[in-house]
C-alpha cells in the first residue's frame, strides 16, 4: 500500500492532468471557433450581398490576407489543444502505471505544448493590432467609392439586393467590401458611425443622409436576415449599429478571440 509522499504525488498528478484536460478542451474549442468565425468573413461575400458577382474575387483577396494570419493562430491553438488533451490522458495513465518512461515522455511533450501555446500567444499579440489597423485602413480607403445600393425586404425578412446598379467594378468592390465588414463585424462606419458615409459622395446624397441598410442588426449574416424588418426602411440606434464603429467592434471581436 502506498503511503506518504508517493501516494500524494500520484494523486496530485491526477488532479493536475484533469485540469490539463479541461484547459485542453477549452483551447481546442477556442481554436475551432476562432477558425470558423474568422473564415466566415470571407464566405460572407456571396450572391446575397453581391448579386453582380463581379467583385467577389477581389474582395475575397483583400480579406483573405488578414484572415490567413488569424487562421494560422487558430490552427496552432487547435493542434496544441489536441496534443494537450492527449498529454492529459497520458499523464493520468503514467501516474496510474507509475511508469518512469511514460512520465519522462509526458514531461517532454508537456514542455513542447507550452512552447507552442506561448508562440501562438506571441503571434496573436503581433497580428491583432495589425489586423485591426488593416481593417480600418481598408474601410477608409473604400469609403470615397462607396455607392448607394437599392434594396428591399423580402417576405422572409431578408435584405434583397438589386443587381447591376453600381458605377463600375471599382465602386462595386469598395461597396461590397464595406458591406461585408459591416455585416460581419456588426458596425457602421470606421470612426464616426454612419456619419462617416458623408465621405461617400456617391452614397450620401442618394441615401438622404441615412445609414446604409447593411448597418442593420442581423440574425444571419450570410442570408442577410434582419432582426427588425423595419430597419430596411428606417434605421435607428435600436435596430442598427448606426453609431457603432468598426474600430471598436473589430477590437471587441479580436479580443474575444
Amino acid at each position: 500500500m502506498e503511503i506518504g509522499g508517493p501516494r500524494c504525488a500520484k494523486y496530485t498528478l491526477y488532479i493536475v492532468n484533469i485540469l490539463i484536460i479541461v484547459l485542453a478542451l477549452v483551447t481546442l474549442a477556442v481554436g475551432i471557433w476562432m477558425s470558423t468565425d474568422v473564415s466566415g468573413m470571407v464566405t460572407a461575400v456571396n450572391a446575397n450581398i453581391d448579386p453582380r458577382g463581379e467583385s467577389i474575387a477581389s474582395v475575397e483577396d483583400i480579406l483573405q490576407n488578414g484572415v490567413t494570419k488569424v487562421q494560422s493562430v487558430a490552427n496552432v491553438l487547435t493542434i496544441s489543444g489536441v496534443f494537450a488533451l492527449l498529454i492529459g490522458f497520458l499523464g493520468i495513465w503514467a501516474a496510474y502505471r507509475e511508469s518512469r518512461f511514460l512520465l519522462i515522455t509526458y514531461t517532454i511533450v508537456l514542455i513542447i505544448i507550452v512552447l507552442m501555446e506561448v508562440s501562438a500567444g506571441i503571434a496573436w499579440s503581433v497580428y491583432k493590432p495589425k489586423l485591426l489597423t488593416g481593417f480600418t485602413n481598408q474601410f477608409n480607403a473604400a469609403l470615397p467609392y462607396y455607392d448607394f445600393v437599392a434594396t428591399a425586404v423580402d417576405s422572409n425578412k431578408h435584405i434583397a439586393v438589386s443587381p447591376r446598379q453600381l458605377q463600375s467594378n471599382a465602386t462595386a468592390s469598395s461597396t461590397v467590401l464595406i458591406n461585408v465588414i459591416q455585416t460581419w463585424v456588426g458596425c457602421c462606419g470606421s470612426e464616426n458611425g454612419y456619419q462617416d458615409f458623408a465621405r461617400s459622395p456617391l452614397y450620401w446624397s442618394k441615401s438622404h443622409h441615412m445609414a446604409p441598410v447593411f448597418c442593420c442588426k442581423l440574425t444571419n449574416t450570410r442570408q442577410l436576415s434582419l432582426k427588425d424588418p423595419d430597419c430596411g426602411h428606417n434605421r435607428t440606434a435600436d435596430n442598427s449599429y448606426m453609431n457603432v464603429v468598426s474600430t471598436s467592434n473589430s477590437l471587441c471581436i479580436l479580443s474575444r478571440n
